[in-house]
């Protein structure tokens, strides 16, 4: 049987015995991956938006298909939704104390 991936942690800033106040930092993970994950998704956003506002001005100038338009319409929206969905993973590799506690 084949193992996960281990993600290594790269940082613990507690230790067993600690007293913890809501949002110290625990530790931090890895984030490498979800970092160059990151900027690419940013990297397809911006392109998108360039295509975006390339096909509506030829659009509105005429030459350009509808349905270019309309493709190229799309998918800044879903760029953008990438880009927040990849956001949300890069930033659950460094975790807070949600509550004032105990460390064991």
């Amino acid at each position: 049987m084949s193992r996960p991936p281990c993600r290594p942690l790269d940082s613990l800033q507690v230790r067993r015995g600690d007293q913890v106040k809501a949002g110290d930092p625990l530790f931090a993970l890895d984030e490498t991956a979800e970092k160059a994950a990151l900027d690419m998704a940013r990297a397809a956003l911006v392109l998108s938006e360039a295509e975006f506002a390339r096909q509506e001005k030829l659009f509105r100038m005429g030459p350009a298909a509808a349905q270019d338009y309309d493709r190229a319409r799309f998918h800044p929206d879903q760029d953008r939704q990438r880009v927040a969905q990849v956001e949300w993973n890069f930033n659950q590799k460094r975790q807070a104390a949600p509550l004032a506690g105990l460390v064991l």
